[in-house]
Formats: C-alpha cells, structure tokens, sequence
C-alpha cells in the first residue's frame, strides 16, 4: 500500500492567473482616449485661454472700428482700451505658457487624468460593445498620461503665439495710441485765452474772425488784397483770389512762427475752445502739438491758441502773439481713419498782435469734412535775433493763370521766380539748397499738390482737382535743408527727409541736427512708417507727395521717447486710393535742445 500513488493535485502557483469569469473580478483597465485627454486638459484651463483669445477679439474689433468716424471721434479712449486689450492678452499667453512648461502643470495635468481614470473604474455598467475590449496595463496607461501634457503646452503656447503675431500685426500696420502716458505732460499753454482770440459765451455763438467763412461760402471770395508786382489777380475754383495776406506792407517784418493741431474737430459749429486742456476737453492731444514763440515769453507764457469750428470742414485758429503781413500757412490732414482726406489753407491775416488761420479739410471726394488738421505759419522775412541761419525758404504763389513773377517781401523768402508752365503745373526757383519741399493749395475748393521734380535750384509743381484733372491752383511752399522750418536757434532741432519708392521704399536723401539715420518702410500699398532718430513734443510734421495725388499723415509718435520718432504716411492717388509714392517730409520740434 505504501507504494500506491496518491491523487495528483496541481499545486497552487502564485504565477496563476484566476479565472477571470469571476463577477467579483475588478474592471479592465479602461482605455483614456485622447478626446477624454483633451476635454479634461480644456476643463481645467479654459478661463485661462478664453482670457487671452477674448482679449485678443477685443484688441482687434477696437481697431477695425477704429476706421469708423464715430468711434474714431472718441480718440485715445478707443485706443486706450485696445492697447489695454493687448496687453491683457499677451500677459495672459506668456504666463499660461510658462505655466503649462512648468513641472507643476505635468503633475496637476496626471492628478487629472488619474482621477479620470478612477471614475471610468466605477461606473456600474458599460456598454456590451465595450466590454470585450481589451485591457490595457498600467504602463501603457501611463504612457497615455503624456498625451494630456501635451494639449495644455499646445493650447497655451498657440494662444501666446496668435497673440503675438496678431499684437505684431497691430503694431506694424495700426498705429499707436495718441495720448497713451501723456496725462501728465502738458506742452501746450495755460488755460488762458490769448489776445484777438474767440470765446463761446452764452445765448449767441462768436462771431468767426473771417465773416464771409461760411461753411459753403468760398471765404477767400471779395477779400482785397494787393497782386505782386507784375501778375494778374485770379478767382478761378481753387485758386481763389489771393489771401489777406496775399500783399500790404513791404515792411521786413522780424521773422516768426507758430503751429498748431486741432483733434477735437467735431464740436458744434460756432464753438470756440482752447488748444489745450479745458473744462470742454481735459486731454493734452491738442496741446502736445502745439506751440510757438508766446510760450517762451513769460509775459504771454500763459496764452493759449484757440479753434473755432466755422462749419464742416472749417477751422479757424488763433495764434497768439505771431501776427504779421505776408507769409505763409502749411495744413496738414490726420486722417486717422484712413479715408483719404486732405486739407489746405483758405486765408490767414494779421489781427492786432495774434495770426488768425482759416482751413478747409474735404473727404477723398473733395466734399468738406471734419478732419483733424495741424496748421503751421512762417511769417516775417527781416532778421530776427534768434534767427538760425539755415537753408529755409517760403512763397506764397497767389497768382495761378500768371504765366510769370516773382513774389516779394513779404510773401517769399529765400525764392525766386515762379513760371506757369501748363495747366496746374509751375516752377518756383530756390534761391538756397533744399532737402526737404512742403506744398499746400490754397483756397476754398479741393485741390491736390504734389512734386513732380527738381534740380538744384528749383522744383516743379502740379496741381489737380479730385480726380485728378489739372487745375490752375494758387499754393503756398515751405523748404528746409540744413536747418529746420521754424529757423530758430531756441528750438533748433529738425529733420529733412526725401523719399523715394520706384521699387520699393528707400530713403534718397536726409539732413537731421543730430547724428543717425531715418529708415522707412511700407508695410502694405501706400503705407508707410517713418522712423527719425530726433524730436519731441510739441512738433509739426509736414508731407508732400512725389509725381501725383498727394499724401496725409496718418499718426504720430513722437511722445514715448525722445529722440525716437515714428511718423505714419499714407499716400493715395488723385481719386482717393492708395498708391504707393514718394515723398519729402519735413519735421520740426519745438522741444528743448539737448
């Protein structure tokens, strides 16, 4: 008996399996798709990037809108709050991004999935088709986990990357903020009013410095005024018969300027307000480009220029202090939104000690609009104890069917005769060097100047109504070489820039009074941004197109940094489109020398 074999028995092995029919077996390890992976990864960050990508929207809605008139009229408010918007988006993509790179943010993200995994474990059922799926180990599980890491970088770093091309975007074809950080820096004058300027009082609007300015009234129309020696007087549309200032006293009056902006265009027709801060409007945006020699005066420091809106289109402004017989006025449209303005100087005169100005400002189809507009006037052509010295020049050709003379004291200086040479075309001749040539049309009806050459001691010129159809055009011409328009030796800093873009943008030919070099740029046809190593506020910019059409400054940024200007150019054809151009640039600052 003792060798009888006993019952075989398997013995147990720790390296068997149990039956895996058991009902009390745990569930499979499920399957984290990549869907599950992403939701969880979007549930746990979503606020973080709906911030970003909703800042973003809002950033880029501001500045589309901002080519509408009615939100452009709100001014650095709109532009604030886009700038704002920006601001917001790209802090929140770069710290998202840092936050999803961070260790951190990978063990936040695996707690997640962990607890993802946890819920699919206990859930009672599961559908019949997914119950023979088959199971996947623990590592395999872990594997998956770097899925989920992977979304959270993605979605924070491609919301810091669109924001970063969209603020690029912005920056090179939007301009910047006006007025953003300027609250507390006032270049303009005080709160008071200078002398000969126009206050609104109560019960009856003022009366307008020109009565015959009309908003459809061609103000320049019945004014009396002597013809230079030799030339016939005009009345023709847009030439216009010569300004107040088109002839008088032969006296060579000491030489002076003054310039000035007016942003706030849109306040009712008869109004008055101070080109500075005022209970009407408490922002610097006019102030910061204005100025002139009242404020380095303490007796009329506290003067302030003034502007009254005469209708659509008009503005009247008051320099105080700068009043002379004779000269010369630029208009320079801001035509923030982009639509193709233009504006032009109708009649400036001597009242008492002050110089009143009158433009006119018309859309791209020379219909009068509300445009801002900046304004600069060059009078007096006898020495001035601060005089400079520089090449600079100015003629007021207030005779457009003349087919030769030669204007004197004290409509020129520094400028010889001017021949018409056809229709809307004429050659002035220069009598120094010049870099950099600004023209404006004068007159009540819209025209269009432009450069169509030069030598070394003229420049040609041609005029045009909208259009573009040649019309003899009386018109006013400023230039600068080695010196700055203002011809000051108290505010001598300027720059005389000539561009060229036959090809392509380049900068042919500058002269700045300080060392460095202007760049320029196009970003998109008929566009460009001007970047000059000088300046500061309070500041004029002038621009005059090349061949054709004409050119507007868009914006300016000359108030971040000194010494650090960009200034933003369109140029448009005669219809109003824009086309790429030439064109010769003037700026002139008034801040202190360094």
């Amino acid at each position: 008996m003792d060798d009888a074999p006993e019952p075989q028995q398997t013995p147990a092995s720790p390296e068997t399996p149990e039956p895996p029919a058991s009902a009390a077996s745990p569930p499979a390890v499920p399957v984290v798709s990549r869907r599950r992976m992403i939701r969880t990864a979007w549930q746990r960050e979503r606020w973080t990037v709906l911030i970003a990508l909703a800042s973003v929207v809002v950033a880029t809605t501001l500045a589309v809108l901002r080519s509408v008139p009615a939100v452009a009229a709100l001014g650095a408010v709109v532009e604030r709050l886009g700038d704002g918007a920006l601001l917001v988006s790209v802090l929140v993509g770069v710290i998202g991004t840092l936050r999803a790179f961070s260790g951190a943010a990978r063990e936040q993200v695996a707690e997640a999935v962990a607890d993802a995994v946890a819920e699919e474990r206990t859930k009672a059922e599961r559908p019949a088709d997914q119950a023979e799926r088959p199971a996947r180990p623990a590592k395999r599980v872990g594997r998956w986990v770097g899925f989920l890491v992977l979304p959270a970088p993605l979605m924070y770093g491609g919301s810091a990357v669109v924001v970063l091309l969209v603020w690029a975007v912005y920056v090179t074809t939007v301009p910047p903020v006006i007025g953003f950080g300027f609250d507390g820096r006032t270049e303009g004058g005080g709160s008071g009013t200078g002398g000969g300027g126009h206050s609104a009082t109560a019960g009856a609007p003022p009366a307008s410095p020109f009565p015959s300015a009309g908003p459809s009234a061609d103000p320049s129309a019945g004014v009396s005024a002597a013809s230079p020696s030799g030339s016939p007087r005009s009345s023709g549309p847009g030439g216009g018969s010569p300004s107040p200032n088109g002839g008088g006293s032969t006296e060579a009056a000491p030489a002076t300027w003054g310039f000035a902006f007016v942003r706030h265009v849109t306040d009712p027709v008869g109004s008055t307000h101070p080109l500075t801060a005022s209970p009407q409007h408490d922002t610097n945006d006019e102030a910061n480009w204005t100025y002139g020699p009242w404020r380095l005066d303490p007796a009329t420091a506290a003067s302030a220029p003034t502007a009254y809106h005469g209708g659509t289109g008009r503005q009247v402004v008051t320099l105080p202090g700068v009043g002379r017989t004779g000269g010369i006025v630029l208009a320079q449209a801001y035509d923030y939104a982009g639509t193709g303005a233009v504006c032009q100087p109708v009649q400036w005169r001597r009242s008492n000690a002050d110089e009143v100005v009158e433009v006119a400002c018309f859309d791209h189809t020379g219909a009068p609009a509300d445009i801002p507009v900046a304004v600069l006037f060059l009078g007096g052509t006898g020495g001035s104890a601060y005089a400079a010295g520089g090449e600079r020049g100015f003629v007021h050709a207030s005779a457009p069917a003349a087919q030769s003379y030669t204007p004197g004291t004290p409509n020129a200086s520094g400028t010889g005769r001017i021949s018409r040479t056809g229709r809307g075309a004429y050659t002035v001749e220069l009598t120094a060097g010049a870099r950099s040539v600004q023209v404006s049309p004068v007159g009540g009806a819209a025209r269009y100047c432009a450069l169509a050459g030069r030598t070394a001691t003229a420049v040609r010129i041609t005029c045009a109504a909208p259009g573009g159809t040649s019309a003899d055009t009386a018109f006013v011409l400023a230039y600068a070489g080695r010196g700055s328009l203002l011809d000051d030796v108290r505010r001598p800093q300027a720059a005389a820039v000539v561009v060229d873009d036959a090809g392509g943008p380049v900068v042919s030919s500058w002269w700045l009074t300080k060392p460095g070099t202007p760049t320029v740029t196009r970003p998109r046809t008929g566009h460009y941004q001007m970047k000059v190593p000088l300046g500061q506020v309070p500041s004029f910019t002038g621009v005059t197109a090349h061949g054709g059409g004409y050119c507007s400054v868009e914006l300016r940024n000359d108030y971040s940094a000194k010494d650090d200007v960009t200034l933003y150019v369109e140029c448009l054809d005669a219809s109003g489109r824009p086309a790429n151009s030439g064109f010769d640039l003037a700026y002139a600052t008034a801040s202190a020398s360094d």
